[in-house]
């Protein structure tokens, strides 16, 4: 599949997940975890794991209802919150899980193609597509240099941190096929009903 369709597969999810009922998206999400199990994705979940935490505490205590645990009184977070929490947190999920599997896995030559074909339009408005890549792809290359004793080492030898940054970066253009309009038609048609039958 061609990376921007990727992409836009994945935007097109992330606006459909609303659409989704509570028990379809609980299957989706386990099946989407289930057959993904990598530790990319552990990464992303445990980087956001205070918004998940958030997620459910503020819906478990802002939503009225019958109270969770009868002991705490007025204190107690309510069943229908703590519903609405953790079904937002699935829906959370389910985003994260569709990430890693859609966008995460590629490579960086295929992101930055990606990239590229999504802003692609936006060059009638003065934006040049190929800068805005590379310069993507030079973030994720500094990205993945993460601050550490390195960082002191050039420091102390007189140098800049990111001296070793490559200057130049390659972007290949992949063809766009007939299979990915294809693939994003069956999306947004299925996205469209999704919201119509909700």
């Amino acid at each position: 599949m061609h990376p921007t369709a990727r992409i836009v597969l994945y935007i097109l999810s992330a606006l459909a997940l609303p659409g989704l009922n509570f028990f379809l998206l609980v299957f989706f999400g386990v099946s989407l975890l289930a057959w993904r199990a990598r530790t990319r994705l552990l990464g992303l979940i445990a980087r956001a794991r205070w918004l998940f935490l958030i997620l459910v505490l503020a819906h478990a205590y802002q939503l009225p209802g019958e109270p969770l645990l009868q002991l705490l009184g007025e204190a107690s977070p309510s069943r229908e919150g703590m519903l609405a929490g953790l079904t937002q947190a699935g829906r959370l999920l389910v985003m994260l899980a569709l990430l890693d599997i859609l966008v995460l896995a590629m490579p960086v030559d295929r992101l930055m193609c990606g990239v590229h074909g999504l802003l692609r339009p936006f060059q009638s408005l003065g934006m040049d597509p190929r800068r805005a890549a590379l310069r993507l792809a030079l973030t994720l290359h500094a990205m993945e240099r993460r601050i550490g004793s390195h960082v002191l080492h050039d420091l102390l030898q007189g140098r800049q941190p990111g001296h070793d940054l490559p200057n130049r970066q390659p972007l290949t253009l992949l063809q766009w096929h007939w299979h990915d309009g294809a693939i994003l038609a069956v999306a947004m048609l299925g996205m469209v009903t999704l919201w119509l039958s909700a």
